[in-house]
């Protein structure tokens, strides 16, 4: 489930069946392959946060998020979410911004973009949690 919330979070929509981007070791799974993750609000036509009803359908294509399915109609506990998304401090998030080298200072506008999206789901877990959940049910 913490995989499909980050995912929803940066709109990585090339994590589905056919293109998992998950390298899977017995029962550990590590996430591969952000490229197409935190589009830029800009050239998405529409853009909704995620905590906007709706914004998340594209999770439930056909060839939607590779989680989707397999979480559909289960009971979920979405405490460990709310934590761990609550947790995220805005010191964290600047740590995050300092760490980028200043030979990447051109892309400094995307990272702001990028931990403004961090910063709305964060102060809008609620809704984001209620979105993934209206879509999975």
């Amino acid at each position: 489930m913490s995989a499909l919330v980050f995912d929803a979070v940066i709109e990585n929509v090339d994590r589905r069946a056919t293109n998992p981007n998950c390298l899977v070791a017995g029962d550990r799974i590590r996430l591969i392959d952000h490229e197409l993750g935190f589009p830029s609000k800009s050239v998405v036509i529409d853009w909704l946060p995620p905590w906007q009803e709706g914004s998340l359908n594209w999770l439930d294509q056909p060839d939607g998020h590779i989680f989707c399915k397999g979480l559909k109609r289960r009971d979920v506990d979405v405490s460990p979410l709310w934590e761990a998304w609550s947790g995220v401090s805005d010191d964290r998030l600047q740590e995050y911004r300092a760490a980028i080298p200043r030979e990447w200072a051109e892309a400094l506008p995307a990272v702001d973009e990028a931990l403004d999206r961090i910063r709305g789901a964060r102060d809008n877990i609620d809704g984001v949690i209620a979105e993934i959940l209206r879509v999975l049910q």
